[in-house]
């Protein structure tokens, strides 16, 4: 037998203990775990959806900083032009 073989054995072996487990739980027991199982999935998903609204948080002040800075650069550029024009009259 292959080693691929062997794995999927020893694997359908592992599934079928787990679920013959869980089984012969009672139900309360079964309960609680599940109930722990829906608490793990609830607190991932709270934490993917925490770090994705930090990320965009830190998107969108990016790019109000960025416009910030271009919009002093548009300002600085039009005083050097008017200096330059008044100096240029003189």
């Amino acid at each position: 037998m292959s080693l691929i073989s062997a794995q999927k054995l020893s694997d359908i072996d592992h599934e079928f203990s787990s679920r013959s487990k869980i089984a012969s739980m009672p139900v309360e027991e079964r309960m609680l775990a599940y109930q722990r199982k829906v608490e793990q999935t609830a607190n991932q998903r709270a934490d993917e959806e925490m770090k994705r609204w930090k990320q965009m948080e830190i998107a969108a002040i990016r790019m109000a900083e960025r416009e910030k800075q271009e919009q002093e650069m548009r300002e600085r550029r039009k005083q050097v032009s008017f200096t330059r024009i008044v100096t240029a009259n003189k």
